[in-house]
């Protein structure tokens, strides 16, 4: 029976290396994207009621990117997508104040 070792939660891109089958993976290029969101599309991947999402509006050819906060459906203006994932969720937020 193989055994692992500790698998962390996240790893340190600067240092950590990863492998498949012995061959190290080659860091992916970091995209930070600005789209003019128009009023009526929804920031979702897939969206049930089978409305247009901001990724219709993406060219095909690149990767997965996230969104950076959210625009709802009224909404237009601009909304940033990334892969960079600690970016666009980073784990220690500055609490909101709303008065």
């Amino acid at each position: 029976m193989a055994r692992c070792g500790a698998i962390r939660k996240r790893r340190a891109p600067r240092k950590d290396r990863i492998e498949i089958d012995g061959q190290p993976v080659a860091r992916s290029s970091t995209i930070y994207l600005a789209l003019n969101k128009p009023r009526g599309v929804v920031t979702t991947a897939a969206d049930e009621k089978g409305r247009e999402t901001v990724y219709s509006l993406l060219p095909e050819n690149l990767p997965w990117l996230a969104p950076v906060g959210r625009l709802d459906k009224a909404s237009e203006g601009l909304l940033l997508l990334t892969n960079d994932s600690e970016w666009a969720a980073p784990r220690h937020r500055a609490g909101n104040t709303f008065r």
